[in-house]
């Protein structure tokens, strides 16, 4: 891709532009990761300054949305080592309205703070890789043929 040699040989308005072409993307990726809006701005402000310090280097022989998110992804395990409190699911839905404008029902907002703890549980038990999955296919909706791609699995382990 021309925008990935221009910026990997110092040119910043092809760096600029390739940021603002990747970045939508990351952030969402970060988002479903982190289940934090802070904690993704955070992952992909690290994810855009380790793509600047490795472009020079990056090959091409897999996308570049691979590399990226295979960055994206050990920066929120850095991230996540270096602090230990991790967002909830609870935290981020319990207590907001369904739909913009409708009152709050405590009796709904209990019940979705039980269904949030009992969703966060259970994905707090898978391994690491399949909640990367699980992220991916469920969360960012990328099917799961990409997926199986993107992670070098048999197209059936994604699934």
């Amino acid at each position: 891709m021309e925008l990935v040699r221009r910026a990997a040989a110092g040119d910043d308005d092809a760096f600029r532009a390739l940021v603002r072409r990747v970045h939508p993307r990351l952030r969402r990726w970060a988002l479903a990761r982190t289940g934090d809006a802070d904690a993704a701005d955070e992952a992909v402000q690290e994810t855009l300054i380790r793509m600047h310090r490795g472009l020079a280097g990056f090959s091409g022989d897999s996308a570049l949305g691979s590399w990226l998110y295979r960055i994206l992804a050990n920066v929120t395990v850095d991230l996540h080592r270096a602090d230990t409190r991790r967002p909830t699911i609870r935290e981020e839905t319990v207590g907001e309205p369904a739909h913009a404008g409708e009152e709050s029902d405590p009796v709904r907002s209990i019940h979705a703070a039980r269904m949030a703890d009992a969703v966060q549980d259970f994905f707090e038990t898978l391994p690491p890789r399949q909640r990367e999955i699980v992220e991916l296919v469920d969360l960012e909706g990328i099917p799961a043929v990409d997926v199986a791609r993107r992670l070098d699995l048999a197209p059936g382990h994604a699934a």
